[in-house]
């Protein structure tokens, strides 16, 4: 018979180790925002980004950034809530300025919403890209900021504000991230 401690120290290890594992494969750092992934068996990213009570009447935009700062460049993903229509794509920035497109867009949306103040968009992208000039290779571990605060966009091109306050920033190691 077991006994009932082996079965709340199972249970118990059982939670920790999910909250070790879960830890790395999402971002929250507020009831509103949640970002989750994993790697799927074809070496692609895929993403969940739930925001809750997103404002500007719909206008603003969030975004993912991999590498270590913007002065050494970083590859963004930006998602923009323009008139209630959901974008997200694959861009570069260097240095204090607006991230620029990517020639080669990497990043397939699968999902996208945003009702009553609530946006969920999926999507994923390739670990490694065949754009080796601004895509970063996310195999191995790495630096991955997140804009967790909805950004301002100034005019019908998307053209962003500056990120409102700083990112955050999480090592993230892909391998921990298996779906």
């Amino acid at each position: 018979m077991i006994s009932n401690n082996f079965l709340f120290a199972l249970a118990v290890t059982s939670i920790c180790w999910q909250c070790i594992v879960g830890s790395a494969c999402s971002y929250s750092n507020s009831p509103n925002y949640r970002l989750e992934w994993g790697v799927d068996g074809q070496n692609k990213i895929q993403f969940l980004l739930t925001y809750i009570g997103f404002p500007y009447s719909g206008n603003g935009w969030l975004g993912i950034g991999f590498g270590n700062s913007m002065n050494s460049g970083l590859d963004v993903i930006v998602i923009r809530i323009m008139n209630s229509n959901v974008v997200v794509t694959d861009e570069f920035v260097q240095g204090y300025q607006r991230p620029f497109s990517d020639a080669q867009q990497d990043i397939i949306v699968t999902q996208q919403s945003i009702v009553n103040g609530v946006l969920r968009v999926r999507f994923w992208r390739p670990v490694i890209t065949s754009d080796t000039t601004m895509d970063l290779n996310l195999s191995g571990c790495g630096n991955w900021n997140f804009v967790t605060v909805p950004g301002r966009i100034y005019d019908a091109t998307g053209a962003i504000s500056k990120h409102p306050g700083r990112p955050a920033s999480q090592r993230v190691c892909l391998n921990q991230c298996i779906l």
